[in-house]
């Protein structure tokens, strides 16, 4: 029987947290964002460990390595030590944290702007970010990564011969329901496609009301999509013989905060049970599907033909499911305590 390969990533990430704005007087954020400590219990990555041990899955976690230009190895080093063992970590770039010197954000230095984009960059500055990304990976002890998601899932094709040129074979860097790629040959929902020798694998979009807005596309978050949404999802990819399924997430989606600096938290009860549900039913249901990685992926299907895949649209109830979930999320963004 045809098995749908189900890719759970896990953007882990530290925030700038209004530290390029000088009249706040506020440094970055480092471990809140990521454990969201409550009560003496991580809500962040504490639970995503916990509960991919307790379903036996597989995953990724895309790690974000140039913040060390400001913390330095050490916070992420940390986190990585407990990531590493037991799943597959890839690179993460949000370039904005190469303007740190340390405490110092520098604007005078040309091959590091002050954005958080690698758009519209030259190959050398590229070149420069990637540098710091697996300069790091080596100094944490870890494999060079074979995988890497650009932030904000930022991308353009100049970006992916700089990408090969540093050994990084994949990448996961398109969801167009976050960003739609000015490059029409990016704008794909699923399947793989090969970009300048590099195999773009994005995280998978669909079409959540096709009665409704039959042009919307839905990036498949478990933040943002409802857990009967993305059982429809998995269902009718395995239906369709697609080959992966990529759902993106970050530790933070766990934990609620108050406000951008992380100071006050606790559990969100909704994305932890969407997950525990995800998780529970690729264990209940492992004849059809089976959790993976990239450095599995790399390894089985490094010649894999490219499988440019149509649009991904659920079936009838999809436009109900998507108007639930809407009125859900918000419920659960107003009231603090739910």
């Amino acid at each position: 029987m045809h098995k749908t390969q189900v890719l759970i990533t896990i953007d882990t990430e530290f925030s700038i947290a209004g530290a390029l704005n000088p009249s706040l007087n506020v440094k970055p954020v480092a471990d809140p964002v990521v454990c969201g400590t409550y009560k003496g219990k991580e809500q962040g990555l504490g639970f995503l460990l916990e509960t991919f041990a307790r379903f036996n899955t597989k995953a990724v976690f895309f790690v974000e390595a140039i913040n060390q230009c400001h913390f330095g190895l050490e916070p992420m080093g940390r986190l990585v030590e407990r990531i590493a063992p037991l799943h597959d970590v890839q690179l993460h770039t949000h370039p904005v944290w190469a303007a740190f010197d340390r405490d110092v954000v520098r604007r005078d230095r040309p091959l590091f702007p002050v954005n958080d984009s690698l758009l519209g960059r030259s190959a050398e500055q590229v070149g420069a970010i990637l540098d710091i990304g697996l300069n790091t990976f080596e100094a944490w002890g870890l494999p060079a990564p074979v995988a890497i998601r650009t932030g904000s899932l930022l991308v353009e094709p100049a970006l992916y011969p700089a990408f090969l040129k540093q050994g990084l074979r994949w990448s996961s860097s398109i969801g167009v329901g976050i960003y739609r790629p000015s490059d029409s040959y990016l704008n794909i929902e699923h399947g793989v496609v090969n970009v300048e020798g590099v195999k773009e694998l994005p995280v998978t979009s669909f079409i959540d009301m096709p009665r409704l807005r039959p042009a919307h596309r839905k990036t498949l978050q478990v933040t943002s999509c409802s857990w009967p949404e993305i059982r429809a999802v998995l269902n009718r990819a395995h239906q369709e013989k697609i080959d992966q399924v990529v759902i993106l997430t970050h530790p933070f989606e766990y934990f609620k905060r108050k406000d951008y600096r992380f100071a006050v938290r606790r559990p969100n009860r909704v994305n932890q049970q969407r997950l525990v549900s995800l998780c529970r039913f690729l264990d209940e249901n492992r004849d059809r599907f089976e959790s993976t990685d990239f450095r599995t992926l790399d390894q089985g299907v490094r010649d894999a033909p490219e499988t440019r895949e149509r649009s991904l649209s659920l079936s009838s109830p999809s436009d109900v499911l998507a108007l639930a979930r809407m009125g859900h999320n918000k419920f659960n963004d107003v009231v603090w305590w739910y």
